[in-house]
């Protein structure tokens, strides 16, 4: 197609054109400004609405913890938890006489030497072996020495005190020994392989 318009009027429908084009491509982001700070506005607004809301649940939790009711029972759940605790630790510190008793049994005796009592230890405070205090009879020092080796040779017991005058007689002997069980060997966790 020829346009046979003068270059002028050319010209001036060209602008027009153009400036129709700028006015579109204005209005249109215009448009999108306006939108854009409407949905901002709208978010701030949501989000303002949700952060009094949640100042009004935090102001009635508060209410209620501070009750009297409330304080009543979280002193009642730190009692229990107290109680809770030192069974725990009562239970964990077990120690089974039985396991401590199949051990001292199975040190060997020589003959003539007999168990008359065997008591925990009160006043030991090491948390890795419990103390215990076996006492007896011997008929000889000699057999009171091999019963003190047979004592030092097990792995289950850490330390044996013969006090000084389990060895002043040379015959019938009564002896104390207090020993040194390792609490590995007679804790919860060997009742389980049993």
């Amino acid at each position: 197609m020829i346009n046979l318009l003068p270059q002028k009027e050319r010209d001036v429908i060209y602008s027009k054109q153009v400036e129709k084009l700028i006015n579109v491509l204005g209005m249109t982001i215009l448009i999108g400004l306006v939108c854009l700070v409407l949905i901002l506005l709208s978010v701030k607004l949501y989000i303002s609405g949700q952060t009094s809301l949640q100042k009004f649940e935090l102001e009635g939790a508060q209410k209620i913890i501070q009750s009297p009711n409330s304080l009543n029972l979280q002193n009642t759940v730190l009692k229990y938890n107290d109680a809770l605790s030192r069974a725990s630790s009562f239970y964990v510190d077990q120690v089974y006489m039985s396991q401590i008793l199949d051990i001292l049994s199975g040190i060997t005796r020589p003959e003539g030497l007999y168990f008359t009592g065997i008591s925990l230890d009160a006043t030991q405070k090491n948390k890795e072996s419990v103390g215990i205090i076996v006492s007896g009879i011997s008929d000889t020092r000699d057999g009171l020495t091999i019963f003190k080796k047979n004592i030092e040779e097990e792995k289950k017991i850490g330390a044996a005190y013969f006090p000084p005058e389990s060895w002043v007689k040379s015959q019938n002997i009564n002896f104390n020994v207090t020993l040194e069980i390792l609490k590995k060997e007679v804790g919860n966790d060997n009742i389980s392989d049993e």
